[in-house]
């Protein structure tokens, strides 16, 4: 039975409404807490950083559920919005990593049956869309949301019955107002935050499911007295506070300092999935392969519990907790 509070206001619950509600099933996108359905993930770092190939590299590998920087993915259809490099980089790029996924998949031992089959189907998948743009603005009354609201509903319409993932590379090609500017920046939250509560709603009998992926700049980096560079996790990302704050999960990509050929990159996590159980890693380093634009994953580093952090076992430890 629904509360008293329940019955004459549908958007209140109590703990025993929680009990009898029947949610929709859970999807990760990215499993372990680091994407889910309706969550939002930022992927932020320096020029030459890799970030956006990392962002490419995610696309390819939802649109088949297969694992990015050794996490497990669900199946996703993927629109995928670049406002830098200019149409024909984009092209050379995602044909250099499709081409790549090819040569990984035919030089694996064994006999695969229709080996040839498979590998082109994974190197030439037809749900990941892509658009080079100029100007897309989404933090406008109505336009660019609209604009890319529709292109969901178009892929959507076009593509296999999976989750939608809108990746965004870079923001600051989809905004005009000021990022440092909290009152500006919630033009483009409160834009996304609606689209997102529209596509993860029932429509028609079918249950629509979506997530947002945005590439980001860093800001300049703060110096300490002796002239390192100080890191600040979140902080260290562009622009307001409020717009690290909206975002589920935030990961760092910055090239590892003692590497040469500047394609060792340290992935850090600055921020967790609010509903993620268990840790992620505190550092994962791959290098990418400049043939293929495939990363081979050297590290991934689990940070562990401190010594005096105990595990709860019986009741006595239970009976400690307020």
């Amino acid at each position: 039975m629904p509360s008293e509070i329940h019955k004459v206001d549908k958007s209140l619950y109590t703990i025993q409404d929680f009990r009898e509600w029947n949610p929709p099933p859970i999807r990760h996108i990215i499993w372990e807490g680091v994407l889910d359905i309706g969550q939002k993930l930022q992927i932020f770092g320096n020029e030459g950083s890799w970030k956006s190939i990392l962002a490419l590299h995610l696309a390819y590998c939802l649109s088949s559920g297969h694992k990015w920087l050794g996490f497990r993915t669900s199946p996703a259809n993927v629109i995928y919005i670049v406002g830098e490099g200019g149409k024909l980089s984009i092209r050379n790029r995602a044909i250099k990593y499709c081409n790549g996924t090819r040569t990984i998949y035919l030089a694996k031992p064994g006999d695969v049956p229709q080996e040839l089959e498979r590998a082109e189907a994974l190197a030439s998948p037809d749900n990941v869309a892509m658009q080079y743009i100029d100007t897309l603005h989404l933090d406008g009354r109505t336009g660019g949301i609209n604009i890319l609201r529709d292109k969901v509903d178009k892929l959507i319409a076009c593509s296999p019955a999976l989750p939608v993932v809108v990746i965004v590379d870079p923001l600051y090609k989809v905004v005009m107002r000021d990022l440092t500017v909290a009152r500006e920046v919630s033009f483009l939250l409160e834009n996304l935050d609606c689209m997102l509560a529209d596509y993860n709603s029932i429509r028609n009998g079918y249950q629509l499911q979506l997530a947002v992926v945005i590439v980001h700049h860093p800001r300049k980096a703060s110096i300490d007295k002796e002239g390192n560079k100080i890191f600040q996790g979140s902080d260290d990302s562009f622009g307001a506070k409020e717009l690290s704050w909206w975002f589920d999960t935030v990961m760092n990509a910055n090239l590892n300092e003692e590497d040469a050929t500047k394609t060792i990159v340290d992935v850090r996590f600055t921020k967790h999935g609010r509903d993620a159980e268990g840790y992620l890693p505190e550092l994962i380093k791959v290098r990418w392969d400049k043939s293929t634009l495939h990363p081979r994953i050297l590290k991934r580093l689990i940070p562990k519990l401190p010594d005096d952090e105990l595990e709860l076992r019986g009741d006595t430890l239970l009976q400690s907790l307020e």
